[in-house]
């Protein structure tokens, strides 16, 4: 279209938008000023204020520059000025009235006064009283033919109108439409009418006798189960305005299934609310269905107490039922809850019993949901070897059962799981498969946390860029859907990402977001994750007392869920605090309890990672024998393939027991591998990111603290790279340079005159970098070579294709 000519699209009423609207809108929004087009939007700001998603993205564009005008209510004064131009007889009071009825909207103030005669002293309270009085004039069919419209809604098919009154009225419907279209009360639009606005149907509909409106709802209830049988909304709509209670239940709770289905989880509460209001207390079969929908939906919504209440009446249901299938279901969202809220035992006791009670009902799906169940209660427990047992146990079931939705969520679980035991590749290759699926059978739920899952995969393994992009879009999903915990997840993992680049004050903003909506909705085990993740950041910026209060928290937590996990990478992260502090006895106590811990889950990467931790402890403490054994079961372990991060930390331990020891050369070796990890992170990041990572990472300023002292460098005056030839060089014309003359990773050349010139090339970089030209006399004499050595130096540099800048310059005499 912006191709064609220049183009304005006005979108009024947005406050009554889909969120697609908004995401369109944040898509376009950075292409706009490439284009010829100008979008406006309009919309009732207190309404959009109501609108927490929408309202933050308003006041991110206002920060940002679009421009945003507010329009407040006109001022009586200035509805003064316009009215009069009207009614110059209406007085002072009657301005003020209408001020109130109008909202200081100057378009509805103006339809007031349109629609009211000039004999008329009293201002209508509102537009429906002028719609009111407009249906005085029609005929009684036409009055009647109106209202049958109403019922059907603002908007509403010949054909369907037409069936309703056929059982009500022997009246002309097209005489009967003619006068209501030239009364400007309905128009044609396309191949349906549609009342001129809402205000007016509704004045109608409610200005419609009950019994009247009652028996029309009936008609057209008949009609649409004729005409339209699927449309399970509009038979619940009119079912309900019919004022028939059986099939209100009936419509309701398919309505709520049909929700429940399409991730419309508060819509879906509502439906099933209405159903149980509608539903005899004898139809308990109805009633479980009702409550076994809305718990889930409640589960999704994160509202604790309403779940548990109704968790209460489903098990007392099942009870009475007496049916093995109906009970275990019962028992799978009584775990689930427990589980949710970390209460780990009484959530594996309940799914067992479930279980139990799903084989002797011999429901094979129900089986498979349990074992899925179970495997994710014992991996929060710490035994992953079982966990992966129940998980394939599920996905097997539910191959069987033709489940392509279990197959998908116990893939993604076990990715999780593979992760868990330091398999990264099989992590990312299961979640990626699992979210993959979840798109293709339309589940967004379940594809958000897939996608949680694999970017939080991509970031523990350095792809940062990746790990956004895909928790961004994760984010995106869960908010869309009201997902609360998912988002919470996915916050702390973007934290993750800041915290990894060593931008801590955005991690702590992340962090803080995700725990408050943890906290906000009961997620103890998303409590306890935010916490710790609190508790590093806080330790790597220093605010130790900080850290020591998240760290013990998070312990809490954990230890009442009983989540080992999180207990040993919390007393993990509470040792490195004290070692930052000096209270060794307190470090040595919790990185040796972290140890077991790791050992025991079978986390061996993490358990290296805290022997790195005990051996500083040990070396601290002057105990270099320990330290020294610490450092060797690190070795026997530690594989060129692992994370860098880990490597860069246990490779700098290495290299501080290694100096302590007095052991210089393989202290170098250690420190050269430590620094060539953290190059190997750094080397995919943005020069910001880079910078940013040497700077604020504690133990990046360590190593690079400690390579400076293994470094030589000199200071030499050479040429300026633009100083002329062909005259006696001045003072002017000389630049000092720094020159490394060694680095570490010099011993590792072996070749004496590979060494040189690979010194030789670092130099003349050097010196580029620095604006000089040094000459072959320069170089020989901070070698301390000759310059013929020199020459046969350049000359087999240039035949390896290496470009040297080196100036020649004759001495000028006086």
């Amino acid at each position: 279209l912006q191709q064609i000519a220049p183009h304005l699209f006005l979108l009024d009423d947005v406050q009554w938008a889909d969120t697609a609207v908004w995401q369109i809108l944040a898509e376009l929004r950075p292409h706009l000023q490439s284009m010829s087009l100008l979008i406006l939007i309009s919309g009732r700001i207190d309404t959009l204020r109501r609108q927490t998603a929408v309202w933050e993205t308003l006041q991110k564009w206002d920060r940002e520059g679009e421009t945003i005008i507010r329009l407040p209510e006109m001022a009586t004064a200035d509805l003064e000025q316009l009215v009069l131009r009207q009614r110059p007889q209406l007085t002072g009071p009657q301005i003020s009235q209408l001020q109130r009825s109008s909202g200081g909207n100057p378009l509805i103030a103006l339809n007031l006064l349109d629609n009211i005669p000039d004999t008329v002293s009293d201002i209508p309270l509102s537009l429906a009283h002028v719609s009111r009085q407009q249906l005085t004039a029609l005929s009684d069919p036409a009055q009647l033919a109106l209202q049958a419209a109403a019922v059907i809604g603002c908007r509403f098919s010949y054909t369907l109108w037409q069936t309703i009154l056929e059982q009500v009225s022997a009246a002309d419907l097209p005489q009967l439409a003619g006068e209501l279209e030239q009364a400007n009360l309905i128009n044609l639009d396309e191949q349906t009418y549609r009342f001129a606005h809402d205000t007016l149907r509704a004045a109608v509909y409610h200005t419609t006798p009950a019994d009247r409106r009652r028996h029309l709802h009936r008609s057209a209830l008949e009609a649409a189960r004729q005409t339209t049988p699927d449309d399970t909304l509009t038979l619940l709509y009119h079912a309900e305005g019919a004022g028939l209670t059986s099939l209100t239940a009936e419509y309701a709770l398919q309505s709520g299934q049909q929700a429940l289905a399409a991730f419309s989880y508060e819509t879906a509460v509502a439906h099933f609310r209405k159903a149980l209001d509608n539903l005899p207390a004898d139809d308990q079969i109805n009633r479980f269905t009702a409550l076994y929908g809305r718990i889930q939906a409640l589960d999704v919504l994160a509202d604790r107490a309403a779940q548990q209440e109704d968790l209460s009446h489903l098990q007392q249901l099942a009870d009475q039922l007496m049916q093995p299938d109906k009970q275990a279901k019962a028992h799978y969202l009584s775990a689930r809850y427990f589980y949710i809220t970390g209460q780990l035992e009484t959530a594996l006791q309940r799914s067992q019993t479930g279980l139990t009670l799903a084989q002797s009902a011999q429901n094979k799906h129900l089986q498979a949901d349990f074992y899925h169940q179970l495997g994710q209660i014992v991996r929060e427990q710490g035994a992953y070897g079982r966990a992966r047992d129940y998980i394939q146990k599920a996905r097997q079931s539910y191959h069987q059962t033709g489940s392509r939705f279990g197959e998908a969520v116990t893939t993604d679980i076990l990715g999780g799981l593979a992760w868990a035991v330091d398999n990264h590749a099989e992590a990312i290759a299961c979640h990626a498969a699992a979210a993959r699926m979840f798109h293709e059978i339309g589940n967004p739920f379940n594809e958000a946390m897939a996608l949680n899952n694999l970017g939080s995969a991509w970031w523990n393994q350095g792809e940062y860029g990746r790990a956004r992009e895909t928790l961004e879009k994760s984010l995106k999903i869960s908010r869309k859907l009201g997902h609360k915990r998912g988002e919470g997840d996915t916050l702390d993992n973007l934290g993750g990402i800041s915290w990894a680049l060593a931008d801590y004050e955005t991690a702590v903003s992340f962090y803080t977001q995700a725990l408050t909506i943890r906290r906000q909705i009961d997620d103890q085990w998303g409590v306890s994750i935010s916490l710790g993740n609190l508790g590093s950041a806080h330790r790597l910026m220093q605010r130790w007392d900080e850290a020591l209060r998240y760290f013990a928290e998070a312990l809490a937590v954990n230890r009442r869920m009983g989540r080992k996990r999180g207990e040993g990478y919390n007393r993990h992260g509470r040792g490195l605090t004290h070692l930052d502090m000096s209270n060794l006895a307190a470090a040595r106590g919790d990185l040796t309890a972290a140890a077991n811990l790791r050992a025991e889950l079978g986390e061996q990467e993490n358990r290296l990672e805290t022997l790195g931790g005990l051996a500083l402890v040990c070396l601290e403490a002057g105990e270099l024998k320990d330290a020294a054994a610490h450092l060797r079961q690190i070795a026997s372990q530690l594989a060129d393939d692992q994370r860098a991060s880990l490597r860069q930390w246990l490779h700098y331990v290495a290299f501080r027991v290694h100096q302590a020891l007095g052991q210089t050369e393989p202290a170098r070796q250690q420190l050269a591998r430590s620094k060539a990890a953290m190059n190997e992170i750094l080397a995919p990041l943005p020069p910001g990111d880079q910078a940013r990572f040497r700077r604020n990472f504690p133990l990046n300023r360590q190593i690079l603290a400690a390579w400076r002292q293994y470094q030589r460098q000199i200071q030499v005056k050479l040429a300026r790279a633009d100083a002329p030839l062909g005259r006696k060089l001045t003072g002017a014309d000389f630049v000092a340079v720094s020159w490394t003359i060694y680095r570490p990773e010099d011993d590792d050349i072996s070749d004496k005159a590979a060494r040189r010139r690979h010194i030789l090339k670092r130099l003349l970089a050097e010196a580029q970098a620095q604006n000089a030209a040094p000459t072959d006399d320069n170089l020989a004499q901070a070698l301390g070579v000759s310059r013929r050595t020199i020459l046969r130096d350049m000359a087999a540099l240039r035949r390896e294709g290496v470009v040297l800048l080196v100036t020649r310059r004759r001495k000028i005499r006086d």
